[in-house]
């Protein structure tokens, strides 16, 4: 029989009247003479297919629009590097047109040569099986006009096939700003380093020429200075210095002069082109400095001149902002540094004084012999107050004179025979009046008196007569002499006006020798009260601690006192307490000061607190004895402390009482960063520490002690 076959799509109807796609397939079936004798219908129901293709086609619209409006430039690649599809993004990256682009251009047209090889390599390596290749990377690319783009490239391979999609973002404008970000933060990280070491220098002189070596370094200069600002004579002295010949040390510059006078004046920098031909130049600093360029820079702190940074360099490099702008943060930091520096030595001529008056007291307490006395009080008065001469004289109220005794720095023995009468010269004034008579400048006085001739044989400048005053009776005066002017600080008034008393003590003690006991208690008086003005002045830096150490002072020495510590030992320990935190003279107002938390290199900075203390308080013996709480008080009983890491009965019992006193009164204080702890808190801190942080004897004691109260 033959056949006739026939297909097609018709639509047929359900029994519910609706519509549903079919395939019919007709055959028909004939004789062996070709007549028709029956018909074959075959209809298969095709509506899932139709809503397949249906699907499909939505999807293929929806992932044109995506691929168009991705926000980012998109590329089809082909295997042979040929772009095959293109968004209007890339279009607008690269200038061309999708017709231009399209089966036309490959996209090795649109890289940099440098960058070329590397890419090639990537898009071979990334068809092969086994390769690991980066699907994100940066890459520079070309436009239509020649501009160079910074690319940030993200590429995967379309699985089943050789082709890839790939999805380029303009990054050129964030390049440029993270290249200026880094080398913003490349110079800033440059000055906190340059800081961080400029502010553990406490040795003022070397400080200052740190401060000039980095000056220079930082803005390629050819040489510079610092000049500080002496106080006393109101001058700039000149301190460090690179690339000046022949300056002597003890150069000086007045409000005014030249550039850093002028700096100086107008508390504001200055950039010259031309040093020569600057109109305010000094002739004097003509030949040193020439025709380069030159910029003063102010160095203040709280608004108060420090002193002033000169840097030059040739005059065809002229010092720009960055410059500029380079040298006044690093200003900023050699002020904190000098401050510090000076700070320190500050404190360090007050331990220098306060041993020197210890001294003193010892001799005074452990001889009879007057002159002996004296003559230490004179050596420790002319090393403390830094002046060449120093004289004592006796009064003899018999005679209504005053008769020298003992004296140093002269260069002749005229002084030797000194005997004046009340009210005669500066000396005899001094007794008749009972006040300090002071002349800061000798050659300015025009009346004529009885040492005249004595103070232009030995070139005396300045003069101070101090009477020495006892239970309301004149019995001597002291008297300072130097060889330039001389309007020093108040607290060299104070210890001069301290080691008078001393004097006067000692005088009066030989005199009358039953006065010996009440003298030296009015001696050790004056010398706790110098210490716990030190303590004090430590908190009024460090605000955030007011008060603390003369809180801790008194639980302090009551769990010494329960825990059998010896009576002599107890002072010293209250010295330690008073002065456990005297290290942080050494660390800077930025990190002592700051309302948050440190930094990690901060934090290593402040730690060196308790080495501070000890290299400070190792200098003078008399507070030797107590050093173990300033140096020890950070150590912990597991051995997690610092400075040392000591552990146990390793650390100073008085470091372990103090310890636990310290944390005591911290927690229920206020803080910038926390508010006070209530005392139940803290006390449960102290109990939970007990045997990690702290001695968990002294921790039983401590809660005996607060037992009880």
């Amino acid at each position: 029989m033959e056949k006739g076959f026939n297909k097609g799509e018709i639509g047929h109807i359900r029994k519910d009247g609706t519509v549903f796609p079919t395939h019919m397939t007709t055959v028909t079936l004939k004789d062996e003479n070709g007549n028709p004798i029956a018909l074959s219908v075959i209809a298969t129901d095709i509506t899932d297919r139709e809503l397949a293709q249906e699907a499909l086609r939505e999807s293929e619209e929806k992932y044109r629009a995506v691929f168009d409006n991705t926000g980012t430039a998109t590329i089809i690649l082909e295997e042979d590097t040929t772009i095959s599809l293109t968004n209007k993004r890339f279009e607008e990256l690269s200038g061309y047109s999708a017709e231009e682009i399209e089966g036309k251009m490959n996209w090795t047209d649109f890289v940099v040569e440098e960058d070329l090889e590397r890419m090639k390599k990537y898009h071979d390596s990334r068809r092969e099986k086994g390769q690991e290749v980066p699907t994100r990377y940066e890459f520079r690319f070309i436009d239509r006009k020649k501009q160079i783009h910074n690319i940030f490239l993200e590429v995967e391979v379309i699985p089943g096939t050789k082709r890839s999609v790939a999805s380029l973002l303009d990054i050129t404008e964030q390049a440029r700003n993270i290249e200026q970000i880094k080398r913003s933060s490349n110079l800033i990280n440059a000055l906190r380093e340059v800081g961080l070491g400029l502010v553990s220098k406490l040795d003022v002189d070397e400080l200052l020429e740190d401060v000039v070596l980095h000056a220079v370094d930082l803005v390629n200069g050819v040489g510079g200075s610092i000049s500080v600002l002496d106080p006393e004579r109101q001058v700039l002295k000149m301190g460090g210095q690179i690339g000046f010949e022949s300056i002597p040390e003890d150069t000086t510059i007045k409000r005014g002069e030249g550039l850093i006078g002028q700096v100086w004046a107008k508390r504001e920098m200055i950039l010259i082109e031309d040093y020569e031909a600057w109109e305010d130049h000094a002739p004097q600093w003509v030949d040193h400095i020439g025709h380069r360029a030159a910029i003063g820079i102010p160095v203040m702190r709280e608004g108060e001149i420090l002193g002033v940074i000169e840097i030059f360099r040739e005059s065809d490099k002229p010092f720009s902002e960055e410059d500029a702008w380079l040298l006044e943060m690093f200003a900023n930091q050699a002020a904190v540094a000098i401050y510090n520096a000076n700070l320190f030595n500050f404190a360090e001529r007050r331990l220098k004084r306060l041993q020197a008056l210890r001294e003193i007291e010892q001799a005074i307490s452990g001889s009879l012999d007057l002159r002996i006395t004296l003559d230490i009080l004179v050596d420790r008065l002319i090393k403390c107050l830094e002046v060449d001469a120093v004289a004592i004289l006796l009064y003899h109220s018999a005679l209504q004179t005053l008769e020298f005794i003992t004296g140093s720095g002269f260069r002749s023995n005229a002084p030797r025979h000194t005997s004046l009468r009340i009210g005669e010269g500066y000396t005899g004034r001094a007794a008749l009046e009972r006040e300090i008579v002071h002349i800061p400048n000798l050659t300015l006085e025009t009346v004529k008196f009885e040492q005249a001739k004595l103070i232009r044989q030995e070139e005396f400048v300045a003069y101070f007569g101090v009477p020495l005053i006892t239970k309301g009776e004149i019995v001597g005066v002291l008297e300072i002499f130097h060889r330039s002017p001389l309007d020093p600080l108040p607290e060299w008034i104070d210890f001069l006006n301290t080691a008078a008393g001393q004097a006067a003590i000692a005088i009066d003690r030989l005199n009358l020798f039953n006065g010996l006991e009440r003298s030296n208690m009015d001696l050790n008086r004056a010398y706790n009260d110098v210490i716990e003005g030190w303590a004090r002045a430590l908190e009024l830096r460090d605000r955030k601690t007011e008060g603390h150490s003369r809180r801790v002072e008194e639980l302090t020495l009551a769990i010494a006192k329960k825990m059998g510590i010896e009576k002599e030992k107890l002072a010293h320990i209250r010295q330690g307490a008073l002065l456990h935190d005297i290290g942080k003279i050494g660390i800077p107002d930025s990190i002592l000061q700051k309302p948050g938390k440190l930094t990690e290199e901060e934090w290593e900075v402040m730690k060196k607190h308790p080495i501070y203390a000890y290299e400070v308080l190792n200098q003078i013996d008399h507070l030797k004895p107590a050093l173990d709480i300033p140096r020890y008080h950070h150590e912990r009983w597991d051995g997690s402390g610092y400075p040392e890491g000591l552990k146990g009965k390793e650390i100073p019992l008085a470091a372990r009482i103090f310890a636990v006193v310290d944390v005591w009164d911290a927690l229920r204080s206020d803080r910038p960063y926390r508010e006070a702890w209530p005392d139940e808190k803290a006390l449960e801190h102290i109990k939970e520490e007990s045997g990690k942080h702290f001695d968990p004897r002294v921790v039983e004691v401590f809660l005996e002690i607060l037992g009880g109260e």
